[in-house]
Formats: structure tokens, C-alpha cells, sequence
């Protein structure tokens, strides 16, 4: 069984304060108080895996995507967890378990070992501990 036990950072809204070293990041539409230094999460739009998070946040293909979900007087922000050695499994778990909107690989199928996931952090809207088994459909195409 591989367990992850990450810490997720942000909430940003402003892309330029996500990392440039490797890991997994989370996108959301939120409304920003910018006074009181807030955000109110809406909704978990996608969850991805990058070698470098700024430069694949800044420059995906989906960013125009993520802003048309995005109603009057929202934003998008994101969070982040880096330093994952397996960013591959952990990706496809976290959307296994959340089936984000955008996302279409992993949401129904997981093709990994068995795997256990505990979040701390920046976790709002996001389950923060569970276990994701192979799923059957992805055994039977192995």
C-alpha cells in the first residue's frame, strides 16, 4: 500500500504565488476579499500533477476552461502540496475520490495500488483522509 501524507498550502489568487518545484495542485472558483484577506471557496474545478507547478498552472491548456466556470464576482485561487516523490498516484487518487468537473482521466477508474491519503492544510472542500483500492474496471485492462 503507498500512503501519502501531505500538507497543502494556499489558498492563492494569484498564480505568480504558486511553487515552481514539482508536486500536485488543486484550481477553484472562490470569491476574494481582498480587505479582509479571505477567499470563499465554491467549487473544486480540477487537480493536476507538474514537474514545475507555476509553469503548468500559467501556461495549461485547460486555463481557459477553468475561467469559464467561473461566476459573476469569482475568482480562480489555488492550493498546493510539492515534494511527492509518486505525484502520479496521488494525482489520480485525489481525483478519484473528488471527481472534479475538469478533470477526465482517473475520475472512474484507478489504476494504482491501493492507496492511503491524509491531508492537512489548506483541505476545505477537499476529503482529508481516505483509501483508494484499484478499482476492478482498471485490474481488468491490465
Amino acid at each position: 500500500m503507498k500512503s501519502f501524507n501531505k500538507t497543502i498550502e494556499g489558498y492563492y489568487t494569484n498564480p505568480q504565488s504558486l511553487s515552481t518545484n514539482k508536486g500536485v495542485y488543486f484550481v477553484y472558483r472562490c470569491t476574494h476579499n481582498s480587505a479582509a484577506k479571505t477567499v470563499d471557496l465554491k467549487e473544486l474545478l480540477y487537480i493536476g500533477e507538474a514537474e514545475n507547478i507555476y509553469q503548468r498552472v500559467t501556461t495549461h491548456n485547460r486555463f481557459d476552461d477553468w475561467k469559464r466556470k467561473l461566476k459573476p464576482g469569482e475568482v480562480l485561487c489555488w492550493t498546493e502540496c510539492t515534494e511527492i516523490l509518486d505525484r502520479k498516484t496521488l494525482e489520480a487518487a485525489l481525483i478519484f475520490k473528488h471527481k472534479p468537473p475538469l478533470n477526465v482521466e482517473y475520475v472512474n477508474s484507478f489504476p494504482f495500488e491501493t492507496t492511503s491519503v491524509a491531508l492537512s492544510g489548506a483541505t476545505a472542500l477537499l476529503q482529508t483522509n481516505f483509501v483508494i483500492r484499484e478499482s476492478v474496471l482498471a485490474s481488468l485492462y491490465r
